[in-house]
């Protein structure tokens, strides 16, 4: 059963219950069932820069993403952040590499062997064969005297002038031992080669490198690295 209302507007014709005529006093109301005209709510307008599909449920066939920006997922967010954070780290130590490679920080420190020599020397353990004859091309880059449990030993390291690396090694320690420690214990004689007059055995040790070894009653001289057997040969020449 319909609820009707006079409209004052027009005598003589009257409102279903919702039912608005433009100019009416009608418009907007409804007639409740004891016959009292009550306002009808009015519909709340979007807020600003707000679409009225905001906020409501979508349409039958219409997805809820239709029509806006997919959101990021969480992990393609995790990875972006992991990323932004890793070059915040890493460009302070890019730019310190940068830095100590424009300032010449990868020269070769060289040092002075002497002080090692004379400690040797003074130490009298045995003798000590100091290198002479070298060109400025020889490096030295280490020089260290030791005393062993053994023994003692000085070690002196250069860069050759062809990009090598050689070590001069004196010592008075057991021959076996020495050896074994110096030269591991996968070496493969090559014969020998006689330098300044001296014979010195030569080995073929840890695959890319070379020794060659000169035994006396009082001493060894070891020379091993990698480099051609000619620049182990100059070294030796030079402690002969």
């Amino acid at each position: 059963m319909f609820v009707a209302c006079r409209n004052p507007g027009r005598p003589g014709e009257n409102l279903l219950d919702g039912a608005c005529l433009r100019g009416g006093v009608g418009c907007n109301q409804r007639v409740s069932e004891d016959g009292y005209v009550q306002n009808a709510p009015s519909p709340v307008p979007p807020a600003q820069g707000q679409s009225p599909a905001q906020g409501q449920p979508p349409a039958q066939g219409q997805s809820p993403a239709q029509g806006q920006s997919p959101a990021p997922r969480r992990s393609e967010r995790t990875a972006r952040d992991i990323t932004i954070s890793l070059v915040v780290l890493l460009l302070p130590v890019a730019v310190f590499v940068a830095l100590f490679r424009l300032r010449g920080g990868e020269d070769i420190v060289v040092v002075d062997p002497s002080p090692a020599i004379v400690q040797a020397q003074a130490a009298a353990v045995f003798p000590v064969a100091a290198p002479t004859g070298l060109t400025d091309a020889w490096r030295p880059v280490s020089a260290v005297f030791k005393r062993e449990a053994g023994g003692a030993s000085l070690r002196l390291g250069y860069l050759t002038p062809d990009g090598g690396a050689v070590q001069l090694i004196e010592s008075n320690e057991a021959v076996e031992g020495l050896l074994i420690r110096e030269l591991g214990d996968r070496t493969r004689p090559t014969g020998t080669v006689t330098v300044a007059g001296q014979v010195w055995n030569s080995y073929e040790v840890r695959g890319d490198e070379q020794a060659l070894v000169w035994t006396r009653p009082d001493r060894t001289l070891i020379v091993i690295g990698r480099a051609p057997v000619g620049e182990l040969e100059t070294l030796a020449a030079a402690v002969s």
